[in-house]
């Protein structure tokens, strides 16, 4: 199997626990090799089982082994020969004993390589010979199969591998065996069976070339196990290991030069230094082996070498800066002590000032080990291609600066970070800013300063990261960043407005944590401007006391004008969105009686009293009324007053602050256990209802005022619970709850203020005990009221020639006669009619808004309404005429009029969903008593006028808009005429049923013509221009045109591929191939680059968002229409032949347009099918002529087709939240506008009727 798993063994050796590692993946080797795809051998265990009584203790060395049993058989042995100036001065007697023994391993060397060389074949065909002799003779590195146990005393086993090294360099050995096994520990972490012999980590100027040796063997593996990636337990291990061999070392004084603390010097201390000629190198010799091959291996095109080497060798740097940190402390106290110390020919001050050059010896070799690190490691492995080793070492980096800011917190290390907020890896971005936001939160003064000029480089990237990253988790850390740049300091006001225009509004809950950070970054600001707005009027404050009321003091009320002020600039968006966090809410729902106070303030009516020299108060002032005495006074007076002052949009920012925080009340409620919420809460929220009387009379005097209280009361009324009605009955004021909700009722009448009523209405009418009877009395009122006024107006309107009557009478109609005989008079007839029904959309949208809730089929004066919309609108329009001579400034208002149309016959439907309403519960004793062509007088009108209303648009690309919705409103009213008509067909007892139909096809019926010319034409069009937009080539039916493309729309056009396919916007590999230290020297013009690339990254993300939105307004559009044209042909209004034609490129157009035709299909397969199964039943009746006969046309109309109508009008109720069709349901409800209202109980109703309709297209 591709990708092998780890398997794991628990075995106990010597009572401790030890894990074997038998197989893993070489997914990380980025070298291609050939894959064990089989489990190590069984014999490789057992040996390990036999050889354990063998094997010393764990933490005791390795002996050393005869050259023929060194183990593998690919031994490496690659060092180099060593210069006599590079002996340590205790070997230079042994230089010539030990030339002539080199000169002759030289010249076997490289007889060694010849035979490699010319046996190259026969190694490769004993390969699988040499791999088993390998395994056979395998033995163990101590280190690693002692860190592979979970109990494993790391301290004890680090302190006795430097014992193990110290008594190597005693015995001067040259060759370490005690490092070796340390330095392949990291190869075996990695899974390689190759290891370093002593003597090939000699030489340390040959490492590169080894490590590159080293990966060789171990691509070449078969098989490689990495336990260090996928055991997290012998992770932790080798890296703890590896810091206390540091912390120990430290304390043995292995890891700088010991001859240069002391005056005395020992042999030992000697083969522990590498010094020059002059004696100035603080590097030791055993920190150079580690450090150096530690970073070396990270050099390693090997994935999993360079992986386990930098984490260890980061480990190492952290280890070190500890130490540093340490010895840094240690130093400031000794200096301390010799300041102290007067007699500089002590022996004590010589001995403190000894420990103090020792320290400052730590302190270089300490520093020595950082360059090594940061020029191997860090400044080439934070591009590496794996993001797993950029993110090692960015939080290897951030450790070091957190434990020696002093020495890292600088532009040299900072600049890293700076770099990697472009990395393509997201993952990489969440760490690199999360390390970020953690620096910015330090106290420490050194990051600070570090920090400053870092953030004047990179302010604008993380404002444009904050704006458009595609993780959500960088946006909210970029913004906490910001938030903390805002106490630094380093953000101005300018550049806070900007930011604050990034807030995420919406409703997405994965960006609630995105929003909570811009929520504090607002709090700070505010904070922020607060402390600087008190200490810039602080005289001023501290001399004068201003009152408002009886206790609210102004100062009070400050905090408030300042958050609403840092807002202010989003006023145009939904602030409540910013305010309905329980950050905000937490600090401000206890005040919400101030803010109210603070919204209804009158500055004139504030009380200031001037105090005196001892604080307390002097006369009182009243700036209303009276005089101040003198300049001075007057003058701060008035600064006193545009302190708290606030504009109209500042008290719009409150008002929306107040909806916020009652809804945090709200969903605390609703989340309590009992639904009672916190009673201290619920009390201040009681306070503020009783001021809601007050808070509205404030908020009508403005539209955008109204419209906030309007959500605000909106949201105080629950359905459930009737709270907003028992929080008046628990103040026993129900007079002024009815009071309130007649003023909303008159202002609905008198302004136009619609689509915030709709949430209103529906939690109005789904109140119990709060739609008290005073309440249902108002609103019928007002309906009434409105469709009176409606019909005023039109027939004022329309008679407006007539008024004037009496003895001009006849001058009139001269003078129109003159005038009918210009061509411009029909003309501006049209245009009067235009300007009428936009002037009666508004009322008729009002009617349809609580027509939702309330039958307005009963209303008196209902039908008198829509004859004049009727017969004195939508007949004597005439579209024909408006287009031949008004073409160009008819298309400037069309979506204006278009929106008025669409109200008008949405008002319609509603009315006629009414009426279908009523007709159903009627029982059929009465029926007779009802006439169908009074009842539905003006429909065949209505319907009549949305079918010129097409055809005069026809294929005209600027009116498809226009079409499309006009041919919705008419598919809705059809579908409603064809299923009340296939219900009652049957069996009814209506007057005039059957001749109102005959006589009004256009009701029941599509002409064919027009499903070709016109139906099918408009969903050509919508399919031409989705194909456009998604680069789609379409098939055609043999008889269609070419003429299609010439009806894209703009937007449409505007869509290339480029942006298309645009992904992120931060992937930008190229930063990976720049020179660290050419990158540190950019001048001003490359950071302008930087910059103008940073603003088109913008634009184009911008542009991108806004296309993906017109891609999907038109694939929402099409589906929808797909939709309803399904819905016609299961009502048997169009024929098959258009389906079939609809759904020629199912496969070509989207998934859900793929959905829609899919389930339609198993639909009707599935028709047919039990089609099949009736006629094969009434052919053993006896009955099977006739019906198999015509099993086809059956399919076409057999009347259960109209059970899909229901779940194809579903379909359109979740693509399309709109209004049309309507409902058959008798329910507590009002019968919905939309297309969705067909309910589901007529099905069985229509399906009764079936057998009859069968009989009848038999006969």
């Amino acid at each position: 199997m591709p990708g092998t798993t780890l398997s794991r063994r628990l075995t106990r050796v010597n009572s401790k626990k030890r894990i074997l590692y038998h197989e893993s993946s070489d997914e990380d080797i980025e070298q291609p090799m050939h894959q064990d795809k089989e489990n190590v051998p069984e014999q490789l265990e057992k040996d390990q089982l036999e050889n354990q009584t063998k094997r010393r203790k764990v933490g005791a060395p390795v002996q050393s082994t005869p050259a023929d049993q060194q183990t593998p058989t690919t031994e490496l042995s690659l060092s180099m020969e060593k210069s006599d100036d590079e002996l340590e001065p205790d070997q230079s007697g042994k230089t010539n004993k030990k030339s002539s023994s080199r000169q002759k391993a030289k010249s076997k060397s490289k007889t060694k390589t010849k035979t490699k060389t010319s046996a190259k074949q026969k190694i490769n065909k004993k390969k699988s010979t040499a791999e088993r002799e390998l395994e056979d003779d395998w033995q163990e590195n101590y280190l690693f199969q002692a860190l592979t146990s979970p109990e494993v005393n790391v301290p004890d086993l680090a302190l006795d591998w430097i014992d193990t090294y110290e008594e190597e360099t005693a015995a001067s050995e040259t060759n370490s065996t005690a490092m070796a096994v340390l330095i392949n520990l990291i190869l075996r972490s990695c899974g390689s069976l190759h290891l370093f012999q002593p003597h090939d980590l000699v030489n340390l100027d040959s490492a590169s070339s080894t490590v590159e040796e080293a990966t060789l063997a171990f691509t070449t593996q078969k098989s490689h196990k990495f336990p260090f990636k996928l055991v997290p337990v012998f992770k932790k291990n080798v890296l703890e290991f590896f810091r206390q061999v540091i912390e120990i070392s430290d304390e043995k004084g292995l890891i700088h030069a010991v001859q240069l603390m002391t005056n005395k010097t020992s042999k030992n201390d000697k083969n522990n230094t590498t010094t020059d000629d002059n004696n100035n190198n603080v590097v030791s010799r055993y920190m150079s082996y580690i450090v150096t091959w530690t970073s070396k291996l990270t050099e390693s095109f090997a994935r999993p070498l360079r992986l386990t080497s930098s984490e260890i060798s980061l480990h190492i740097l952290a280890q070190l800066c500890n130490i540093k940190k340490s010895t840094e402390v240690n130093l400031e106290r000794s200096k301390r002590q010799l300041n102290r110390l007067s007699n500089k020919t002590s022996t004590k001050y010589k001995t403190i000032q000894s420990t103090i050059d020792g320290y400052e010896t730590q302190l270089m070799a300490i520093t020595e080990y950082f360059d090594d690190i940061y020029h191997i490691v860090i400044s080439k492995r934070y591009k590496d291609i794996d993001p797993l080793i950029r993110l090692v070492v960015i939080r290897g980096l951030s450790e070091a600066m957190n434990i020696c800011p002093t020495y890292f917190c600088q532009s040299s290390y900072l600049r890293y970070f700076g770099w990697l907020l472009t990395d393509s890896n997201n993952q990489v971005r969440v760490e690199i800013t999360k390390v970020l936001l953690k620096l910015y939160k330090s106290k420490d003064s050194f990051v600070r300063q570090g920090l400053r000029l870092f953030s004047t480089k990179f302010l604008s990237q993380f404002v444009a990261m904050c704006e458009m990253d595609t993780d959500v988790q960088v946006r909210a850390n970029c913004c906490a960043i910001l938030t903390e740049m805002i106490k630094h300091g380093l953000i101005d006001s300018t550049l806070t407005e900007k930011i604050l225009q990034l807030f995420p509004f919406g409703s997405d809950k994965t960006k609630l944590k995105l929003k909570n950070e811009f929520v504090k970054f607002i709090q700070i600001a505010s904070e922020t401007e607060l402390a600087s707005k008190v200490e810039r009027n602080q005289l001023l404050l501290d001399d004068y006391n201003a009152t408002y009321g009886e206790e609210t003091q102004l100062q009070d009320f400050l905090p408030i004008k300042l958050v609403v002020h840092t807002v202010k600039s989003l006023y145009v968006q939904p602030l409540d969105e910013v305010f309905d966090s329980s950050l905000f809410a937490s600090d401000y729902i206890s005040q919400l009686d101030l803010i109210v106070n603070y919204i209804l303030l009158d500055i004139d009516l504030v009380t200031i009293k001037e105090k005196n020299s001892s604080g307390k108060e002097n006369g009182e002032k009243d700036v209303g009324s009276v005089a101040v005495e003198n300049a001075v006074n007057e003058e701060d007076v008035k600064c006193l007053k545009l302190l708290i002052e606030l504009d109209e949009t500042e008290r719009m920012c409150l008002l929306k602050m107040v909806y916020g925080i009652v809804k945090v009340f709200l969903e605390r409620k609703h989340n309590s256990k009992d639904g009672s919420g916190d009673e201290e809460t619920s009390t201040t929220i009681t306070k503020f209802v009783e001021e809601m009387p007050k808070l509205q009379n404030f908020c009508t005097k403005s539209n955008e005022r109204f419209k906030v209280f309007l959500n605000i009361w909106t949201e105080l009324i629950d359905p459930k619970n009737n709270a907003l009605f028992n929080y008046y009955i628990q103040l026993d004021k129900i007079n002024e709850y009815e009071q309130v909700t007649k003023n909303i009722m008159q202002y609905y009448k008198n302004f136009d203020v619609i689509d915030e009523f709709s949430a209103y209405f529906q939690k109005l009418f789904s109140l119990t005990s709060g739609l008290t009877s005073n309440v249902r009395n108002e609103v019928q009122d007002s309906l009434h009221d409105l469709v009176e006024g409606a019909t005023i107006f039109i027939k004022g309107e329309s008679s407006g020639e007539d008024k004037n009557g009496g003895a001009d009478g006849k001058e009139k109609e001269e003078e129109q006669e003159e005038e009918e005989t210009l061509v411009e008079n029909d003309i501006l007839k049209q245009k009067l009619l235009i300007t009428q029904i936009r002037d009666l959309s508004l009322v008729l949208k009002k009617i349809r808004q609580i027509g939702d809730h309330v039958n307005i089929a009963n209303l008196d004066n209902i039908f008198d309404l829509l004859f004049n919309i009727t017969h004195k609108l939508l007949v004597k329009l005439n579209m024909q005429v408006v287009l031949d001579q008004w073409k160009h400034n008819f298309l400037l208002q069309l979506p204006k009029f278009q929106e008025a149309m669409v109200n008008v016959y949405e008002f319609i439907l509603v009315l006629v969903s009414w009426k279908f309403e009523r007709l159903i519960d009627v029982p059929s004793g009465e029926q007779d008593q009802i006439e169908m062509d009074l009842e539905f007088e003006c429909f065949p009108e209505i319907v009549d006028s949305l079918i010129n209303c097409v055809k005069v648009c026809g294929n005209e690309t600027k009116l498809m808009s226009f079409k499309s919705v006009i041919m919705m409103k008419y598919i809705d009213l059809v579908s409603s005429f064809k299923l009340f008509h296939l219900k009652y067909e049957s069996v009814n007892k209506f007057k005039h049923f059957k001749k109102f139909f005959k006589l009004n096809r256009q009701l029941t019926h599509i002409d064919v013509v027009f499903q070709y010319d016109h139906l099918l034409e408009l969903f050509l069009m919508k399919e031409v221009n989705l194909a456009h937009l998604t680069k789609v080539e379409l098939e055609r039916n043999d008889e269609e045109g070419v003429h299609y493309k010439e009806h894209i729309v703009e937007d449409a056009e505007e869509i290339d591929e480029a942006s298309v396919n645009l992904t992120n916007i931060f992937s930008n590999d190229n930063n990976f191939d720049l020179d660290p230290e050419l990158v540190a020297e950019l001048d001003s013009q490359l950071q302008e680059h930087r910059r103008q690339a940073r603003e088109k990254q913008i634009v184009e993300a911008r542009e991108f968002q806004r296309r993906c939105e017109i891609m999907w307004r038109l694939e929402n559009d099409f589906c929808v229409y797909v939709v309803k044209m399904i819905s016609l042909l299961n009502l048997q209004l169009v024929k098959s032949e258009v389906y079939q034609r609809v759904r020629l490129n199912a496969d070509k157009l989207g998934d859900v347009f793929a959905d829609i035709i899919r389930q339609e299909d198993v639909k009707l397969a599935n028709m047919k099918k039990q089609l099949e199964v009736e006629a094969a039943t009434r052919a053993e009746a006896g009955v099977a002529g006739a019906v198999e006969s015509n099993v086809e046309t059956n399919l076409e109309t057999n009347l259960e087709a109209n059970a899909a109508v229901v779940e194809e009008v579903d379909e359109i109720d979740e693509i399309e939240n709109s209004n049309p069709v309507l409902s058959f349901e008798q329910s507590k409800n009002a019968p919905s506008s939309s297309s969705s209202s067909s309910s589901m109980e007529d099905v069985d109703e229509i399906d009764a009727s079936s057998d009859l309709e069968l009989q009848l297209e038999e006969l």
